[in-house]
């Protein structure tokens, strides 16, 4: 934010390191949803703190850390930064971090409220895997240790002789509590209003029309592009698998053995030409997946 102090710039780099950590266990408890559900919308899923308690644990510790709520690792860089700002007599930067705030709780209230804790979800969800869990734990762990022990976070940080901060006063933290509160409080009293609220339009569409749909229309190409590679990769992925497994079956649609050669002896050199068919095929796809991976 350009505020020229060693404990804002040290809260700058804090909050980088951060927001790493609760940025990527967001999109960690956000992918489980859809890899464990199929679905992509909040308007499909809901009540899915019941059957997934372990997804929902992560999504709140994430979600209260970007928020800067006491005790998560987002309240130790954020409140630097912050308090900065107040230290400077910066006040309209100071409100603007605050109000910022408050959008931050209220945006991930919404998305907990509507997956996790509203509703239910009438669909199959599928198991999650060990992997899942561990990492999302893991990083959920740092967060939480970054939160509760702040020398942690200092000791990594630039400049960190120079920083001259409390974390836990009094003060701070009861700033934390209002900004939840006043999040919860705005929620609640939003939630039914904007409900009825149709589709608002984007803001940069209407001041910016050719650069927002120019830029769009260009995300949307390189997506459905890298997708239908991604596709044809997976599907020759699947395809080499089921060779290796199946060399009896490739020889016969290649011609080169008849539906019934499984009940007479192989000729000479037979189930060797079925090996190295199938191995060709597994080299050529992971080679064209490599070379659309680094293209």
């Amino acid at each position: 934010v350009g505020i020229p102090a060693a404990l804002a710039t040290a809260g700058a780099f804090g909050h980088v390191f951060n927001h790493i950590l609760y940025k990527s266990l967001l999109f960690m408890t956000v992918g489980v949803v859809i890899y464990r559900t199929g679905e992509e919308s909040l308007k499909y899923v809901g009540g899915l703190a019941r059957e997934m308690p372990v997804t929902t644990a992560a999504f709140t510790i994430a979600a209260l850390s970007i928020a800067g709520f006491p005790g998560f690792n987002g309240f130790v860089s954020k409140g630097m930064v912050i308090g900065a700002a107040h230290k400077k007599h910066l006040d309209a930067l100071w409100w603007l971090l605050l109000i910022g705030g408050v959008g931050t709780f209220l945006s991930f209230i919404k998305l907990g409220y509507y997956a996790f804790f509203h509703g239910s979800y009438d669909g199959t969800v599928a198991r999650a895997t060990r992997g899942q869990q561990v990492a999302m734990v893991t990083v959920a762990a740092l967060c939480l240790l970054y939160g509760l022990v702040p020398g942690a976070l200092f000791a990594i940080l630039p400049a960190a002789a120079e920083i001259e901060y409390a974390t836990f006063t009094v003060g701070h933290v009861a700033e934390g509590l209002a900004l939840a509160a006043a999040g919860l409080i705005g929620f609640a009293v939003l939630k039914r209003p904007l409900s009825r609220v149709g589709r608002v339009p984007d803001v940069d569409a209407l001041y910016n029309p050719a650069a927002f749909y120019g830029t769009r229309a260009l995300v949307r190409g390189v997506t459905e592009t890298y997708a239908a590679v991604d596709r044809a990769v997976v599907r020759g992925a699947d395809g080499a698998v089921w060779a290796a497994r199946n060399p009896t079956a490739v020889l016969e649609q290649a011609g080169v053995a008849t539906p019934d050669a499984e009940r007479r002896p192989l000729g000479p050199g037979t189930l060797e030409l079925g090996i190295g068919t199938s191995v060709l095929v597994l080299v050529l796809v992971v080679t064209v997946g490599v070379a659309a991976l680094l293209l």
